[in-house]
């Protein structure tokens, strides 16, 4: 496994995260997002925008629950089976295309093929990994586990998520822009301390990196 191999498994929202901050830096070039651009010549263009951040909404939605599968085990070593990785796999992807959708269209295609790219990739290696240790990681490879209760890292692990979903919700119904701002900007702090207060994936260096 190569080092940059080992920096997207320890670090996947890193590069999540650059991802997202390079999508929306689209704002600079187009103050349109993908939706407004599309319908905002329909004489139905309050309806359609109703509905079309309520199914961003949805997509969040259905990736947190996509996402929280088993989410408890994943530091564990039954946790890395097939079934599991895919899973989380598809609900980053959707996850991903939710958030696209307030971004200009140079934006949201940034984002999309970031975002598929980038956890088709993470679930290459974790399968991989799953392959070669009998669905485990023992010897130091993730997952490493934590003290606590599960549950409390599966709400560390999601807290972002679950905040963007209800500000997504939100923006659905009273679709004013500068509460958008707001509500995604404390989306954005919850999920940079949540993701903090995480434990490093544990690598072994010396072992795992070419």
């Amino acid at each position: 496994m190569t080092r940059a191999n080992a920096l997207e498994l320890r670090r996947p929202y890193l590069i999540h995260g650059l991802v997202l901050l390079i999508g929306w830096g689209m704002y600079l070039l187009d103050r349109d997002d993908v939706l407004w651009r599309f319908i905002r010549h329909s004489s139905h263009s309050r309806l359609l925008e109703h509905l079309g951040f309520g199914c961003a909404a949805a997509a969040i939605g259905l990736g947190i629950l996509l996402g929280c599968w088993r989410t408890d085990r994943d530091y564990r070593a039954e946790g890395w089976t097939p079934g599991v990785i895919r899973r989380r796999c598809a609900g980053e992807i959707l996850h991903g295309i939710g958030l696209a959708s307030l971004v200009p269209v140079a934006g949201f295609v940034l984002i999309v093929c970031g975002e598929a790219i980038r956890s088709v990739r993470y679930a290459k290696l974790k399968l991989r990994i799953a392959r070669e240790h009998g669905g485990g990681v023992p010897c130091g490879v993730p997952v490493a586990v934590p003290p606590g209760p599960a549950w409390k890292w599966l709400v560390l692990s999601q807290a972002g998520m679950w905040c963007a979903f209800v500000s997504m919700v939100i923006f659905s119904i009273v679709l004013i822009d500068h509460a958008a701002d707001r509500m995604f900007g404390i989306t954005m702090l919850v999920s940079i301390a949540t993701r903090a207060a995480l434990p490093l994936d544990n690598f072994r260096r010396e072992n795992h990196v070419d």
